[in-house]
């Protein structure tokens, strides 16, 4: 399977597939434990990173697409350039199913493979036909249990899962659940936390720090320095605040669709 980034071509009959994932902040934050923020911000970061963990491309080789190209792949978005409408058509099919299994609850617009004359003007006609349409949303419907349906207090879902946390019960939805599941993973992959890669500094000292799962001062651990509040092995912090910071970035997803289009 061929996959470059978009280049000049000529003028000639084209097809692009435009993707983005909506509602990265809400489905992120949406329960407001850390726990469930570090995996949902794991699972959107992965959606379309061609580096790790490579979805997309593994959807490309099961549907059978080769050659083609993209004008955008990061974000949880991205635009698929290809003289092959059906091998579009399957691309979509089988990374709308994709998405679904790996982040269920996560909004997303798409199109239809779009035609233009060239890649650039099937880029911009891709843009121009974006629906408004959110995809994904079934997990946020409400079910049609009988009274003993249980629900997640936090997210106001039906539940799914029970996981038992010390002497209590946590009751997981469908959404929360895959979040939770994408924590532990990192969890078991302690010398290699994606998170802290991105944040922290190279180099061998970095390989000592990983991003907390819990608030809990309970988690503190004497290989883990840079938290929980900077106190030192044993010893019990006074200040026990902690602020969580988001980045935004789409309004760069806006601001690269008025420059292209």
């Amino acid at each position: 399977m061929k996959s470059r980034c978009l280049g000049e071509g000529q003028l000639s009959r084209h097809f692009s597939y435009l993707f983005e994932a909506k509602g990265i902040q809400k489905y992120i934050f949406d329960t407001g434990r850390l726990a469930d923020l570090v995996g949902a911000s794991s699972l959107v970061s992965d959606l379309c990173n061609a580096d790790k963990n490579d979805l997309l491309e593994e959807v490309l080789v099961a549907a059978g697409v080769e050659d083609v190209e993209f004008s955008r792949r990061a974000g949880a978005a991205f635009c698929v350039h290809s003289n092959d409408r059906d091998a579009l058509l399957r691309l979509r099919a089988l990374w709308r199913l994709a998405v679904s299994v790996m982040a269920p609850g996560l909004t997303f617009t798409d199109t239809d493979p779009v035609e233009g004359n060239g890649k650039m003007g099937a880029m911009k006609a891709a843009y121009r036909a974006q629906s408004g349409i959110r995809e994904n949303t079934a997990a946020f419907l409400l079910p049609t249990g009988g009274p003993m349906t249980e629900f997640n207090p936090r997210s106001g879902r039906v539940a799914v899962r029970r996981e038992k946390v010390g002497s209590n019960f946590l009751l997981l939805d469908q959404v929360t659940e895959v979040q939770r599941d994408q924590t532990l993973t990192l969890n078991n992959s302690i010398d290699e936390d994606r998170l802290a890669e991105k944040f922290l500094p190279k180099g061998d000292e970095a390989k000592d720090y990983v991003f907390p799962r819990h608030f809990e001062y309970r988690d503190a651990t004497a290989v883990n320095p840079a938290f929980p509040f900077g106190a030192s092995s044993g010893e019990t912090p006074r200040d026990k605040r902690i602020a969580v910071i988001h980045a935004d970035v789409s309004g760069l997803g806006r601001i690269f669709r008025d420059a292209q289009v």
